[in-house]
């Protein structure tokens, strides 16, 4: 049952990454920001929801989602907008 689950979340992280990709490669529109930032804010959620599932209690998650990933969200955020 857990296994299944942690599949299907892993799965889907790789389906919103794609989004991401083909985002900034195919579309050049005005709405582009928002739907990159919309998959890449989902592939993020997504990626910390299956290492929970797999690593971490939630107080181990909370923690180390509030030192790691805040830093890695912004400099990935300056990244995909300097590509502009």
């Amino acid at each position: 049952m857990r296994i299944r689950e942690v599949r299907h979340q892993a799965t889907t992280l790789a389906e919103a990454v794609s989004d991401i990709r083909i985002g900034v490669l195919v579309k050049r529109q005005n709405n582009l920001w928002k739907e990159v930032n919309t998959a890449f804010f989902k592939a993020m959620a997504l990626n910390g929801i299956v290492r929970r599932l797999v690593l971490l209690s939630p107080h181990q998650f909370i923690y180390i989602n509030s030192i790691f990933y805040a830093p890695y969200l912004y400099f990935m955020l300056l990244t995909i907008m300097g590509a502009y």
